[in-house]
């Protein structure tokens, strides 16, 4: 490309480049009620495995700290463990179901320090308390990256602790087939690498480390624990795709719901 300048680092909207990314990568906004319906059948996957939490606990530093907002908190997994090392633990979330199970996660543990309110990424976060720990686990999957983190950055007096996706999982292209869905987009959706990048440029010094999935998608899986992870991914299916999502399956016992699972999450943390 003689005489021609090439772009460099400093040229790039990193912001916009990940918006323009989750376009071709067919994203779309979720709804709380997306999460409202899976409710139940993710907090039954969650108690069922894995060490993610104590990867994830391990990693973070609590000295000099006593609150934490944990956004995106789910069914309050995470909370909840770390309610013995707090004084104050936040938890806030945009789906009305998962909040529900954090509640009763919350009260089965006696975590009394735990509270919790109802807040999207998108939603202003201005009657919120600043804490000295803002943690957003595995919950920044959202359609504007830039923005998220710069408020996760302002909630976070002292520490922020994040993970995120690393490459993607891709849906057996047969099996969609089999239930009459289009086939998925050829472009993975964007990972943490964005992450990253958006810190850089918002003068974060980030480390990065990673946490291994110990438990990756079983093939082998009962007829209704893979009827659940297939519903879980894909939404609700009909009665019509699920009839035929069975006699898929039963032609192809040993054939998986994701022709590439994710291997890893990216444990991303800064000092604010």
């Amino acid at each position: 490309m003689s005489g021609e300048a090439l772009p460099i680092i400093s040229d790039v909207d990193f912001g916009l480049m990940y918006r323009a990314h989750q376009a071709r990568a067919g994203a779309r906004a979720k709804p709380p009620a997306f999460w409202d319906d899976r409710a139940r059948d993710f907090d039954a996957r969650q108690r069922a495995r894995d060490s993610y939490f104590d990867a994830f606990i391990a990693r973070m530093d609590f000295s000099g700290c006593d609150s934490l907002i944990d956004v995106g908190c789910g069914n309050g997994a995470l909370a909840v463990a770390l309610a013995p090392r707090l004084k104050t633990i936040l938890g806030v979330d945009y789906s009305p179901a998962m909040l529900d199970l954090a509640r009763r996660r919350a009260a089965e543990a006696g975590a009394t320090n735990v509270t919790l309110a109802p807040r999207a990424w998108e939603d202003d976060w201005s009657d919120l308390p600043r804490c000295d720990i803002a943690v957003a686990s595995r919950s920044t999957g959202v359609m504007d990256l830039e923005p998220a983190l710069r408020k996760l950055d302002r909630q976070a007096k002292k520490r922020v602790y994040l993970t995120a996706s690393v490459s993607g999982r891709i849906v057996n292209p047969a099996l969609l087939d089999a239930l009459g869905r289009p086939p998925a987009p050829k472009i993975d959706k964007p990972d943490y690498i964005y992450v990253v990048n958006l810190l850089y440029r918002m003068g974060r010094l980030a480390k990065v480390d990673f946490i291994a999935r110990d438990r990756a998608e079983d093939s082998r899986a009962d007829w209704a624990g893979f009827q659940r992870n297939v519903a879980l991914f894909l939404g609700k299916l009909s009665e019509a795709e699920a009839e035929r999502l069975r006699a898929w399956k039963q032609h192809n016992p040993e054939a998986p719901l994701f022709e590439r699972d994710q291997a890893h999450w990216a444990f991303i943390s800064w000092a604010t």
